[in-house]
């Protein structure tokens, strides 16, 4: 498991208030019940944690924590190579 997974499943864990031992790339956030808001607050937290600026558009269509890993690793690595 990567730097990213392990850091995103932490804050989605803390934003959904459940076991980081619980989640897996195919748990949805639906599954975790996080409203709008919790998302919101979890995507502040991921882009001050690892330095990155995910963008509105993009937080509206991540279904499962898989979605958030991703889209965090592709902003890691795009802010690596500038």
């Amino acid at each position: 498991m990567s730097s990213v997974e392990r850091g995103v499943l932490r804050i989605v864990a803390r934003a959904a208030m459940v076991a980081e031992r619980s989640l897996t790339r195919d748990t949805t956030l639906a599954d975790l019940e996080m409203d709008s808001l919790d998302q919101i607050e979890c995507a502040l937290a991921v882009e001050e944690t690892f330095r990155v600026e995910l963008g509105e558009p993009q937080l509206w269509r991540f279904r499962t924590v898989g979605d958030v890993v991703d889209a965090v690793q592709r902003a890691v690595d795009a802010s690596a190579r500038a």
